[in-house]
Parts: C-alpha cells; sequence; structure tokens
C-alpha cells in the first residue's frame, strides 16, 4: 500500500483502530467451523485415552461416538458450511440497515445454543443407529451445526460492516483482509487453548467453543461501532507520464468501477491504470487541457470510449440513477442478479470455495486413507497428531492468506492502478496447484504441504470477494451484495463434499484383522484421487473465468486510453 493510503494518521486513528480490533476479536469468535474437520476413518480409537494429541478436531471424534457413515460426517459438516453461507443475504441486509448490534445478539444465542447441542450429543455417547430415534437425533445434530454456522457468518458480517464502513476503499482490503484473517485463525486458536488447557477432551473441547464463541459477541455488542463512514473510494497518488513530453505528474485521482451495463464505462486512471468513476483532487499535471471538474459534477469526472454524449451531461444523468449514490456504483436488488460482474464473481468464488471446503471438510478422512494404505500397521497415537497438525496448518495459512492477499491487492490497485480482478486469476491459480500437489501426495507425512498449499489458497479467495464487491457494485449495500456473493460455495461446498464422501464410500474394502474400523479404505490416495481430479478441472474453469474477467477489464481500459489520447488529439489541433 502506498504511505498516503494506510499510513496516514487521518485513517489509523484511535477510533478506526478500535473498530478493527473488536471486529478482529468478534471474527477469532466466528471461525470455528474449520474445527470440525472430516471424519477421521479411525472411527474406534479413544482418542481421550491419547494426551499425546495435541490439538483436536472434534469432527472425527464426534464420529466415532455416534457410528457415523463418512457421508453422514460429510453432511454434518456441509450443514455448518451452509449454515455460513445461506445467511449471509440476511445477515448483510440487517447489517447494512440496522448496524451490527441485532446481528451480534443473534450470534450469541446460535453459537451457545448450537455448540451446547453437540455437546450433549457428544457426552451422550448413543450411536445414532442403536438409538430410539436415529433420524431425529441426527436431525437434530445437523441442525445444531448449522446453528453454528449461522452465528458465525453473523459475527463475521457485523466485524467486516463496521470494518468496511470505517476505512476508505484503498484501506479495505487490507483492513477487511485482517477481520477475515481472524475468521480463518479461529480455529487454530481454540484447538490450541483446549490443547494447553484439556489435552485429548473433546468435551472439553465443545465446552470451550460453546463459550469461547458466544463471549465475543457480546464483547461486540457493546462495544463494535464503527466511525464516520469514508463515502470516498480510494485515492491513488500516481505518476502520470504525458504521451507528448515524455514528463512525469503526480495525479490525485480516485479510483472506483462503474456499473458495467455498459463494457466501455470506464475511465482511465494514469497509464493505462485503473478502472474508475470518479476524479477528485485538484491536478498538478501537465494535462490541464483535459475538462475541470465543476460543483455540479461533485468534483467528478468520466470519460467514456464509446459514446458521442458529452462527459458532464452523461455523469448528471448516472448520478441521477438508482444504480448510483453520490457519483459512486450503487447496484443491489435485482439488478444485482442482472450485472454480469456479480455471476463471474460468484462462480468463480464458488468453485474456489467450493474446493477448499470439500478438502477442509475431509481433511482427516484423506489423512486415515493414506494411513490405511495396503493394510499397513501405524501408531494409532499418531494419526490424530497428524490429523490436527493439518487441521492447524489450514487454519494459519487460510489467515495468513488472507492477510497477504488483502496487501497484495490493495498494493496493486494503489502503486500500479491493477483492477481487482487481476489478483483473482493469482487466487485461482494458487487452488489449482494446491490440488495438483495434494492429489500427488501418497506419503502421511507430506500432506502438510497439501494442506499449507490449500490454505492459504482458500484465504486468499475469501479475502478478495468483500473488495470485489465494493468495487463493482459500491459501498451502500455492501453487506447484502457481499452476502448473496457467497451463496454460491454453499452449493458448491455441498456438492463437492458429498462428491468426496460418496467417492470414500465407493472404495471402502473389508475391514482388516488389524482395525476395528467399520468404515475403511485401503488404497491411499485412490481413494480420493477422483474427487480431486473433479476439483481440478473446477480450478482450470475458475483459471479460465477470472483471465476472462482481467482481460475484458484491461480491454475497456484500453479503449478509454485511446479514447483519451484521440480526445487531446483534436483539442489540440
Amino acid at each position: 500500500m502506498t504511505r498516503s493510503s494506510l499510513g496516514s494518521k487521518e485513517i489509523l486513528n484511535s477510533k478506526r483502530i478500535s473498530v478493527l480490533s473488536v471486529s478482529l476479536v468478534v471474527a477469532l469468535g466466528s471461525g470455528t467451523n474449520y474445527v470440525y474437520s472430516g471424519k477421521n476413518s479411525m472411527a474406534h480409537l479413544d482418542l481421550c485415552g491419547c494426551l499425546n494429541c495435541k490439538r483436536l478436531a472434534y469432527g472425527p471424534q464426534l464420529a466415532r461416538r455416534l457410528n457415523l457413515t463418512y457421508t453422514q460426517s460429510s453432511i454434518i459438516g456441509i450443514a455448518g458450511n451452509i449454515g455460513v453461507f445461506s445467511s449471509a443475504p440476511i445477515g448483510g441486509k440487517v447489517a447494512d440497515s440496522l448496524g451490527s448490534q441485532p446481528l451480534l445478539a443473534a450470534a450469541f444465542i446460535l453459537l451457545l445454543g448450537g455448540y451446547s447441542g453437540i455437546r450433549y450429543f457428544y457426552d451422550s455417547a448413543v450411536p445414532l443407529p442403536s438409538s430410539d430415534a436415529p433420524k431425529v437425533s441426527y436431525a437434530l445434530l445437523i441442525l445444531f451445526n448449522f446453528m453454528t454456522g449461522v452465528g458465525g457468518t453473523s459475527g463475521m458480517m457485523s466485524g467486516m460492516n463496521a470494518t468496511a464502513k470505517s476505512f476508505p476503499d484503498s484501506a479495505r482490503a487490507t483492513t477487511t483482509g485482517l477481520v477475515l484473517s481472524g475468521f480463518g485463525l479461529s480455529a487454530f486458536l481454540f484447538s490450541t487453548v483446549s490443547a494447553l488447557l484439556f489435552p485429548g477432551d473433546t468435551s472439553s473441547l465443545l465446552l470451550l467453543l460453546t463459550l469461547g464463541t458466544a463471549l465475543p459477541m457480546l464483547l461486540g455488542f457493546f462495544f463494535l461501532k464503527p466511525v464516520a463512514s469514508v463515502t470516498s473510494p480510494s485515492r491513488v497518488d500516481a505518476a502520470l507520464v504525458d504521451t507528448e513530453t515524455g514528463t512525469q505528474g503526480p495525479l490525485n485521482v480516485v479510483f472506483h468501477h462503474c456499473n458495467n451495463s455498459h463494457e466501455s464505462d470506464r475511465l482511465l486512471g494514469p497509464d493505462e491504470m485503473a478502472e474508475a468513476c470518479r476524479y477528485e483532487g485538484t491536478s498538478t499535471t501537465q494535462f490541464s487541457q483535459y475538462p475541470t471538474p465543476t460543483p455540479d459534477s461533485s468534483r467528478a469526472m468520466d470519460y467514456f470510449s464509446d459514446s458521442s454524449m458529452d462527459a458532464q451531461q452523461l455523469l448528471r444523468e448516472r448520478q441521477t440513477s438508482s444504480h448510483w449514490t453520490s457519483g459512486e456504483p450503487n447496484v443491489y436488488g435485482r439488478e444485482l442478479f442482472k450485472s454480469l460482474d456479480f455471476w463471474l464473481v460468484a462462480t468463480v468464488f464458488g468453485l474456489l470455495a467450493g474446493t477448499g471446503l470439500m478438502y477442509i471438510n475431509n481433511v482427516g478422512s484423506i489423512a486415515h486413507a493414506l494411513a490405511d494404505a495396503d493394510g499397513a500397521p501405524y501408531d494409532e497415537k499418531i494419526i490424530p497428531q497428524i490429523q490436527a497438525k493439518q487441521v492447524t496448518a489450514i487454519s494459519v495459512m487460510n489467515c495468513l492468506g488472507r492477510i497477504a492477499m488483502g496487501l497484495t491487492s490493495d498494493y496493486a490497485k494503489n502503486s500500479f492502478g491493477a483492477p481487482r480482478s487481476y489478483c483473482l486469476v493469482l487466487a485461482s491459480l494458487l487452488f489449482l496447484c494446491s490440488q495438483v500437489a495434494i492429489i500427488s501426495i501418497n506419503d502421511l507425512d507430506k500432506l502438510w504441504i497439501g494442506s499449507i498449499m490449500l490454505g492459504f489458497s482458500y484465504g486468499s479467495a475469501f479475502a478478495l470477494v468483500p473488495t470485489l464487491c465494493i468495487y463493482y457494485f459500491g459501498m451502500s449495500h455492501f453487506s447484502e451484495n457481499f452476502g448473496f456473493t457467497t451463496l454460491s460455495p454453499m452449493v458448491s461446498g455441498y456438492v463437492f463434499s458429498v462428491i468426496f464422501g460418496k467417492t470414500l464410500d465407493e472404495h471402502e474394502g473389508p475391514t482388516s484383522p488389524s482395525r476395528t474400523a467399520a468404515h475403511q479404505c485401503t488404497e491411499g490416495r485412490g481413494c480420493y484421487a477422483n474427487a480431486l481430479h473433479f476439483t481440478i478441472g473446477a480450478c482450470l474453469l475458475a483459471l479460465g473465468l477470472s483471465l476472462f474477467m482481467s482481460f475484458r477489464d484491461r480491454r475497456a481500459i484500453v479503449r478509454a486510453y485511446e479514447d483519451r489520447l484521440s480526445s487531446r488529439e483534436v483539442e489540440s489541433g
């Protein structure tokens, strides 16, 4: 990021730091879905007796206690994911219209009730198939995990909304990335604290989740209040090269994405840089021949490559349009679903997030499939530790990915004027590499490499979506639009995880004398290879679509730049 964006005292004042800090604490209590992990094939290992287990993922242990199949365990995990994503549009609309407090109150109730219910079933230790009402008990487990997902989203949305409203566009990718990093680090935090205080005790882990997720929501309820909104988009202090003299001069330009109903509606920033919709500040460059913004135009200027209309007239029409507010885009509701940008972002995000969710929910099963390859003997105390390492690696790298991609996106936009879609190409490439790496691993001790790559990729994709929504659709309905965009992983996550579960079920083999598990595959990576072939194809499709988005943005920028040069020639002639 530039020194003028995030480093200024105007942006980093005590009130904004307070908002960011409380939002981060709330986010740390909101991302505990990752602690579930997938079902571990070593279903009958008594983990409570394993004092060497440093960290726990409770999904496999819950499956063991209740004698669940791979598919049943995956569906319980998917219920949490559905809760996370399905509640996002409603939570976003509430945050936009009523603020964070209603969401935080709901998050407190849902997280407290959801984890309490899951802990009750775990402590009861009644296998569902042998209970009097297995369908009802199984449905309640699904409901409780769904509640934790909804509660987590409510907390995350409140923190995201307050942070996005409190910081300008030039710092939003970084600050919202920090909040999202807390969401990604949540699993690591809770599993580590549990390992230190209650090593090997899953019931205590669930109690920690019950209280540790609910209490931050109370903190946010009383102290999370956004500061005065920053309505202007990011200001870029760049050097603009005069094509005639070759000299440079600083130019303060506000970059923002226009309503994309017309591909040519792009404002070119410095040297074929970012798309934008507003011009703000006093220029000190050699481009004094360009029209000077007037009070009537709210100090904004648009240049259009394929329009014969006067720029000032077009601007006034846009500012009175229902899709524009104070000179910036305001796309929402039905118009959002008519936007090609929305469908592109949602599709790419769904493909990438679905891939990540499949791995996160089933990494325990992958670890056990590798351990059970060819019926080789293993140390029953080692597998849970390896499984826990995967959860830790995913969580930590998820956090780092969100921070790194937020910084990268802001730096690329503020320093080089690169559209946000360029970073989406990078995120797609990272995902593709992670899937190729995972399918190539046939040694359990090397699985951490795939977990690190997947976690970083997953965090990178999530860090981009909030700023993409603001970039394309504006700030006025940010949380609602962000919520609708995040519906796509609800569908893809379910489909991908079910495909993974059924792939494992299809490769189940007979139980060997050295095993006590009822559900087991001994083919190593062959147990899940078909599912990874599917996700590799999904990542390739996401890469192709993100390249199309970048090409589309680049083409509009070039057209606007050519039109700008043509206008200068006419004026000088």
